[in-house]
């Protein structure tokens, strides 16, 4: 039984072999025979292929090849080298001298012509109050009113143009005024009229010598400040050249202040002088303090009673206006002549101590020799009294 058993198995097992056999040897034949078509397919795409390549390097000379079949580029040859043409540079030509004045010229007809701005130092204060009271009573200039918070200056404009551009001025109540497009003569009047209404005025001398004058005109850009001239934008409001009137007003008042010290260090040098030759100082104590008074009161005006340091609160919530501000003080060198007169200032309140020392140690000396002469005369009273 179990020998029919294995016989059976073996027959089926011979059956599937066979069966296999026939079976891989068909996929066989079918392989060999699809493997000879690709082959003969790739043989004959290769022939072609080289045969537009060698086409396309005769016609074109290395160029890209035009045709949807071989849509790549073929190799130089040493022939297609020397048939390519390298790009020309294209030539940008320069403008010429006349072409730039005349552009130059083309630019200045649309900027208005030239304006002067003058600003003057004449007092230490101004009493606003009753100088708005006679401008209005004057009748030749209406008050213009330039921001809601602006306490510090008055604004004014003539009712009489003469001209397209409008005569206006500032009146700071520092004790400065800015004219705008106003002449020596009308200047002049309004000077006259302010002297009423100012408040430790300065010497007519002083604020001619001291005043100062630019150029301003307006042009299509945004205002600003180049070198010693003010360009105003055509858009502009009163607020730019409200701006431009702050900062030169503090510029005149630092020079009148400039003046000053430059009197009160004519004084300091003979008294330097004198203490180099070893001579006697010609001035007390009190004088000196007097001295100290002044210079104090000058550094007290520049760093705390002015806006020399930092911006007013006008400007803390208008940018532009601030910018116009501080580049017009940048412009006429306003910083480095704040920072030029506290240095100056120091170096005389320095010396001026060592005078004040020097004098009350002679005084201090001298009450020493009063007190020895005083001692000395006492023993001497009283040696001629034991002796007689």
């Amino acid at each position: 039984m179990s020998s029919k058993l294995s016989v059976r198995s073996a027959v089926t097992v011979f059956d599937h072999v066979v069966s296999s056999f026939f079976v891989f040897s068909k996929n066989s034949r079918n392989f060999s025979r699809n493997f000879s078509s690709i082959s003969s397919l790739l043989t004959n795409r290769s022939c072609a292929i080289s045969q537009q390549t060698s086409a396309c390097s005769r016609s074109l000379g290395g160029s890209l090849c035009q045709t949807t079949r071989f849509p790549f580029r073929s190799l130089p040859t040493a022939r297609s080298f020397s048939a390519v043409r390298r790009p020309s540079k294209k030539k940008v030509r320069q403008p010429s001298n006349e072409e730039i004045l005349a552009d130059v010229e083309a630019k200045k007809q649309h900027a208005s012509p030239k304006c002067i701005v003058t600003a003057f130092a004449t007092a230490e204060q101004y009493n606003l109050a009753t100088l708005t009271m006679a401008i209005q009573k004057q009748a030749l200039y209406d008050i213009i009113n330039v921001a809601e918070d602006v306490k510090n200056a008055v604004h004014v404009e003539t009712k009489y143009p003469t001209s397209e551009e409008p005569r206006r001025a500032f009146f700071f109540k520092e004790g400065a005024l800015v004219c705008w497009n106003i002449g020596n003569d009308e200047a002049a009047g309004i000077l006259r009229m302010v002297r009423e209404h100012e408040k430790g005025p300065y010497e007519h001398e002083l604020v001619s010598l001291e005043s100062e004058s630019f150029l301003y005109r307006y042009y299509e850009g945004p205002s600003k400040v180049i070198g010693s001239e003010f360009l105003v934008s055509f858009t502009s409001s009163t607020l730019d050249k409200y701006a431009f009137s702050n900062a030169l007003a503090l510029s005149v008042k630092l020079a009148v202040w400039e003046k000053k010290l430059q009197r009160l260090q004519g004084a300091i040098v003979l008294l330097t002088e004198d203490l180099t030759a070893g001579r006697r100082i010609s001035l007390d104590k009190e004088q000196v303090l007097q001295k100290m008074g002044e210079l104090l009161a000058l550094r007290h005006m520049i760093n705390i009673g002015s806006d020399l340091l930092d911006s007013p609160d006008f400007y803390w919530e208008r940018a532009k206006q601030e910018n116009l501000f501080l580049s017009a003080l940048k412009g006429l060198s306003v910083p480095k002549r704040t920072r030029v007169m506290n240095e100056k200032l120091n170096h005389c309140l320095e010396l001026m101590e060592l005078i004040k020392t020097h004098l009350s140690d002679q005084h201090h000396i001298r009450l020493e020799w009063m007190i020895i002469a005083l001692i000395t005369i006492e023993i001497l009273f009283e040696l001629l009294h034991y002796l007689i």
